[in-house]
């Protein structure tokens, strides 16, 4: 009987999609943000990052107060995915389907050349 392979066993592959999207966020957040999503990434984070993504998930749900908002849901996607091995190729598509379609409303509204 074949057994499945965990996270930690399958090949790298699988998870380029995901690691390329965390890559790409983590060059984008200035250097203290970056460290510490790093961290909680790491293997030693894992005991506040599964807290930490649902307690994203719970912010999330309150999108309709003024200050927490949806914009929690992709950040605790990004922590839970990393313990939960079949969400890290959709969650890795989604975000860089989601940098994608930001950059094209980004050229398209501020073309290069043109002042901010």
């Amino acid at each position: 009987m074949k057994q499945t392979p965990t996270a930690s066993e399958r090949p790298r592959r699988e998870c380029n999609e995901y690691d390329a999207a965390v890559a790409g966020i983590l060059r984008l957040l200035p250097s203290r943000l970056a460290n510490a999503l790093r961290w909680l990434l790491s293997p030693a984070g894992r005991w506040a990052r599964i807290p930490a993504a649902l307690l994203c998930f719970l912010f999330s749900a309150l999108w309709f107060l003024p200050v927490i908002g949806l914009e929690y849901l992709p950040i605790g996607l990004i922590l839970i995915a990393r313990d939960i091995a079949p969400l890290q190729r959709p969650v890795g598509r989604a975000l860089l389907w989601a940098g994608r379609r930001l950059r094209r409303v980004r050229d398209r509204w501020w073309p290069k050349g043109a002042s901010r």
